[in-house]
């Protein structure tokens, strides 16, 4: 009986882990990067209930978290994690812009990153006072950033709606 029990948690565990994307418009979310990427040391992708996270590392100082989630309307976080800061903030940020540029032109399937990075250069003055700003119809992003002595965040958000 105990079998039973087990085999039925495990079935039920793994059919309903990822039910939440099932209907979705834009299916479930896939990893952006693989241990073939440039410069990827590591690289952990995981899908959960409602949100999916992807884990980056390019060195010890410098990682990347994404995660993925909404149903209707699409949002993607890219937390950029330094940490060694650079010397200015706004090094950080065009560090992290540079990355979506990056992750645009190193795959077919993720080209849109290089549009976005272009339009985020394009509104950079609205989005670093913290507003979200619409890159273009029906599309967003927003920039947060958290700076300390030893450590330097910045979060790009694009998302299909306002933040």
């Amino acid at each position: 009986m105990l079998k039973f029990y087990i085999l039925t948690f495990i079935i039920f565990f793994v059919c309903c882990e990822n039910a939440g994307f099932e209907d979705c418009l834009h299916g479930k979310p896939k990893p952006l990067y693989d241990k073939e990427f440039p410069g990827v040391i590591t690289h952990h992708f995981e899908i959960r209930n409602d949100y999916s996270i992807e884990k980056v590392s390019f060195s010890e100082d410098y990682h990347i978290t994404i995660l993925q989630s909404g149903c209707e309307k699409f949002t993607q976080e890219f937390i950029f994690n330094f940490n060694s800061p650079p010397f200015f903030p706004e090094d950080g940020q065009f560090l992290a812009i540079r990355e979506l540029e990056k992750l645009g032109s190193q795959r077919n399937d993720n080209i849109a990153y290089k549009a976005w990075a272009d339009l985020i250069l394009a509104r950079i003055d609205a989005l670093n006072k913290g507003e979200s700003v619409e890159l273009t119809k029906g599309f967003f992003a927003s920039i947060k950033k958290i700076i300390s002595e030893n450590y330097f965040q910045i979060t790009i958000k694009l998302s299909e709606e306002s933040h």
